[in-house]
């Protein structure tokens, strides 16, 4: 599969799931201004009204010009600034998850040939979410309202739109359709499906045909990353998303991510995302 296979395939899944809109709104930023460097659990859907965006995901920088729309999937690594030179920008953007549809860290970015369609479109789904009084809107209940139907409508219409013509521009994309041999992407497979487990590592070494020497070499060629640093990512991505979205206890989560020592846990989670998971907890979102 090619990356335009990719690209039309991730918009194809979009369009098809049920999608749950936790925001949309406009909002002016002064030059200057920045996120932190953070990952953020639901995907970004961004439309740069004026100025432009400076751009980082997964530490690789994007300059997004006034007009352009951009797609950060869930769980990147982001930090956006608005350059000093220049009045600002003005962003519209919706936040919003999808169970069943996993994408790849990064940003995907497209350039609209005609600029008023899409902010007329993304101005409409504005005002729909206005209508709903700006609430969550959980549209994959046979029973929900009309107005959640047709915000559900309106943004994979814009979705659709922007899939066709997107291109990635930066971020990993590690995954068994991308990597070459086939111990790697058994290795993928197996990495996530029991990363929850302790002692996942020395169990998943204990599984190897090749020799441990030649395997590490052979993964760090196909992925670019250790087998410790993917697991890594495996649990602490998962034990964000329980920081984030649940109220369970810090050592109920360190036991779900394969981490039972609680205290070891908030060490790993401050080295991996830059702070300890009871600040996350507590951390507001933003574009």
């Amino acid at each position: 599969m090619d990356a335009h296979e990719r690209r039309f395939a991730i918009g194809v899944a979009l369009l098809r799931l049920p999608l749950t809109l936790t925001l949309v709104q406009r909002r002016d930023f002064p030059a200057g201004w920045s996120t932190p460097n953070e990952v953020i659990d639901t995907h970004r859907f961004i439309l740069v009204e004026s100025g432009r965006l400076h751009y980082t995901t997964e530490g690789v920088e994007r300059v997004v010009e006034s007009g352009g729309q951009i797609f950060v999937p869930a769980w990147t690594r982001r930090r956006w600034v608005s350059p000093d030179a220049g009045g600002g920008c003005r962003l519209l953007w919706c936040e919003f998850s999808s169970d069943g549809c996993e994408i790849a860290p990064g940003l995907y970015e497209r350039r609209p040939a005609r600029l008023r369609k899409e902010a007329v479109a993304m101005a409409d789904l504005l005002k729909l979410w206005g209508e709903a009084g700006g609430r969550r809107q959980e549209v994959e209940r046979p029973w929900a309202s009309g107005v959640a139907l047709r915000i559900e409508g309106q943004l994979k219409a814009c979705l659709a739109r922007f899939w066709a013509e997107a291109e990635r521009r930066g971020g990993g994309e590690v995954g068994p359709s991308k990597v070459g041999h086939p111990e790697v992407r058994r290795a993928l497979a197996w990495l996530e499906a029991h990363y929850r487990e302790p002692g996942a590592l020395e169990a998943f070494y204990r599984t190897l045909e090749l020799s441990p020497n030649h395997f590490r070499l052979l993964f760090r060629r196909d992925t670019g990353e250790t087998v410790q640093g993917v697991l890594a990512r495996f649990r602490m991505r998962r034990a964000r998303y329980l920081v984030r979205q649940t109220n369970l206890s810090m050592k109920r989560i360190a036991a779900e991510t394969g981490l039972a020592d609680g205290l070891y846990f908030s060490r790993h989670y401050r080295k991996f995302w830059g702070r300890p998971p009871s600040e996350d907890r507590r951390a507001p979102e933003m574009a």
